[in-house]
């Protein structure tokens, strides 16, 4: 009697569960049989933890029964069982999933078929596709039009900041305040405008340099990449780059060779113009 009443249990709490150790095993056979995604039931991740639990409850209420031993060791290889199919489950359709998001951000083709998506994996399929879709956009596209790629982060703070550039508010404006606005837009327009007057601050006044000797690239005191020049390369650099390189004999300014070399026929003529008179005065 007792053992019949266990029994009914046993079939009652199977058929809630509505999964066993065969069902698992026929739905990974034709998971791995079948190149498209195999539907599923949508109860079907609530089924298995229910299985699983199961497994476990009857693990830990066998502990303390002496003569249980090998059905708990029965369970123990079972559970360990069904998880490897669960594993091999989850990747096998993970893979199928990641395959569809591919196709979708290639072609944009709506007759893709995800209607054999559990309502988990169709979040992951949508993620899956929009990341894709976005790096794909910033990256190929823009290079196939010779443009710098972009990535989907990088788009995403360039448009705040100029969302938040447009809802700053006007700050209502003195006459002072007004001058003092139009002289600072002033010096703004002088920094940006190449052809108007050149800062005073030497790490951005540029000068012409004519090198001495071969130089190899080297970083500049803002993390600029200068180089490599070869010698008698003349370049425009900011004067505080220029003055280590002159420091340092590896190059000179422009023009100064040019200044030296001018100067020295007028020497040449004063001295010539003394010899002169010395002979006139003898």
């Amino acid at each position: 009697m007792g053992d019949e009443q266990i029994s009914e249990k046993e079939q009652n709490k199977e058929a809630e569960v509505a999964i066993t150790y065969e069902t698992l095993f026929e739905i990974l056979r034709r998971e791995k049989n079948r190149e498209e995604l195999q539907e599923l039931q949508e109860s079907f991740f609530m089924d298995v933890i229910r299985y699983v639990q199961g497994k476990l409850s009857i693990i830990s209420s066998q502990q303390n029964e002496l003569f249980a031993t090998d059905e708990k060791e029965k369970a123990l290889i079972q559970l360990q069982n069904i998880k490897k199919i669960l594993k091999e489950l989850y990747d096998r359709r993970e893979k199928k999933i990641i395959n569809l998001a591919i196709n979708k951000a290639r072609t944009e083709s709506s007759i893709i078929d995800t209607s054999a998506l559990m309502c988990e994996e169709k979040s992951l399929f949508e993620a899956l596709h929009s990341t894709l879709y976005n790096f794909r956009g910033g990256i190929l596209n823009n290079i196939l039009e010779a443009k710098s790629p972009i990535t989907p982060e990088m788009a995403r703070l360039a448009s705040q900041m100029a969302s938040e550039n447009s809802e700053k508010p006007e700050e209502p404006q003195t006459a002072t305040a007004g001058q003092d606005t139009a002289s600072e837009a002033q010096e703004k327009g002088q920094a940006l405008n190449i052809s108007s007057k050149e800062p005073e601050t030497g790490a951005y006044r540029t000068v012409k340099v004519r090198f001495l000797s071969p130089v190899p690239e080297f970083v500049g005191p803002e993390l600029e990449i200068y180089g490599p020049y070869e010698q008698d390369e003349t370049e425009n650099l900011p004067e505080k780059v220029v003055d280590v390189l002159v420091e340092k004999g590896r190059a000179r300014r422009d023009g100064e060779a040019d200044a030296q070399e001018s100067s020295e026929p007028s020497s040449s003529q004063e001295q010539d113009k003394t010899e002169s008179q010395e002979m006139n005065e003898s």
